[in-house]
């Protein structure tokens, strides 16, 4: 698993919860168990909470942008094969090259 820079989480947690992070490790540090134990529930919920939000608003941007959720780029190879096969099906019912037609008797 690749670990992410402490810059990239800090971006996905809003500044009420890296708040309560803060005030978790200072119950710590000044050895409040009770108060750091609590502290710790509530920032577990607030971490997941704030991920869970984030993973919605990129997924929304990007089906909205038409890419993918992978680094937010665009998905070249789906766009390139979308582009050739609606050339070629607007090139043939486009042209007027007279086909055969049958009669069924």
């Amino acid at each position: 698993m690749k670990v992410q820079s402490s810059k990239v989480t800090k971006r996905r947690l809003f500044p009420e919860t890296l708040e309560l992070i803060r005030q978790c490790g200072n119950a710590r540090a000044a050895g409040n168990r009770e108060l750091t134990s609590e502290l710790a529930k509530h920032c577990r919920e607030a971490i997941s909470e704030d991920l869970r939000e984030r993973r919605a608003a990129v997924m929304a941007e990007a089906a909205e942008a038409g890419e993918g959720i992978r680094k937010g780029t665009v998905i070249a190879f789906r766009k390139v094969m979308e582009k050739i096969i609606r050339e070629c099906y607007s090139d043939l019912f486009d042209s007027h090259v007279h086909l055969w037609s049958y009669e069924i008797k």
